[in-house]
């Protein structure tokens, strides 16, 4: 079926992006804080509103020399796939 319309969710009505917040529930603001500071995760999400692929960016991020050892990669992406 070819597409019809297309929705811009400007201002984020329809699907909240929050990453701090989820992070902030996940492993807390702490390690939040040190996670952002190492990894550029807002830099990705332009990315892929510019097409980037998804998987492959995310894994890219995963593979940074940053200490986020405490952050299980894989938990991300099965919640994120949800």
């Amino acid at each position: 079926m070819p597409v019809q319309a297309v929705v811009f969710d400007i201002g984020r009505v329809l699907i909240g992006w929050d990453p701090e917040g989820f992070y902030d529930r996940v492993i807390g603001p702490d390690a939040r804080a040190r996670l952002l500071a190492q990894v550029p995760l807002h830099a990705m999400n332009l990315g892929l509103d510019r097409g980037d692929p998804w998987l492959a960016s995310v894994t890219a991020l995963a593979d940074l020399p940053a200490d986020h050892s405490y952050l299980d990669i894989p938990a991300f992406l099965r919640r994120q796939a949800d």
